[in-house]
């Protein structure tokens, strides 16, 4: 009888090892939740809301020529693990200043959202890092002039993306 046992042991060990090996790792999710607060707004919006475009995540502002308008931004981690977000966003052009200051030390960002690699972010599950969008109008600009600024955040799986948008409408 003891032979039987074991092969038997063996037997329910490997069949749940390759039942285990077929199922999803639905202990690991990558979630990027990107959230914007703007000067006409109360509070961030966006929170839990995930898509590519900024839709129900989008404000805006009406700036004069030599103005800037702040929208406060957060990359917020909705996953179960640590996630190395990279985080990319509109440039200026002759029109319209862009910068991205990072949190609390304002470093200066500007370069790495607007290169094709974009900027990392290495933020742990349920935290969240915070970075400001400056959109400056400048001299060049005449009056109803728009600045669409569209930011994402996309998840170290490179599947998992959130999106805000920022529109600057020169008055």
């Amino acid at each position: 009888m003891g032979p039987v046992r074991r092969i038997t042991c063996a037997a329910i060990v490997t069949a749940v090892l390759s039942l285990s090996a077929m199922m999803p790792a639905s202990a690991v999710v990558f979630q990027t939740d990107a959230l914007i607060d703007g000067p006409n707004t109360s509070d961030y919006l966006g929170n839990n809301v995930y898509n590519n475009d900024g839709s129900q995540q989008t404000t805006n502002a009406r700036v004069a020529q030599g103005k800037a308008a702040r929208f406060k931004l957060r990359f917020q981690n909705d996953g179960s693990k640590k996630d190395n977000m990279v985080l990319k966003g509109c440039k200026g052009n002759r029109k319209f200043k862009v910068s991205y200051i990072r949190g609390l030390d304002n470093e200066n960002d500007t370069d790495s959202f607007t290169s094709p690699g974009g900027a990392r972010a290495l933020v742990q599950a349920g935290i969240s890092a915070d970075y400001t969008l400056v959109i400056k109008v400048k001299d060049a600009a005449d009056d109803g002039d728009r600045k669409n600024c569209k930011v994402t955040a996309t998840s170290e799986d490179t599947v998992t993306k959130d999106a805000v948008l920022a529109t600057v409408r020169v008055k």
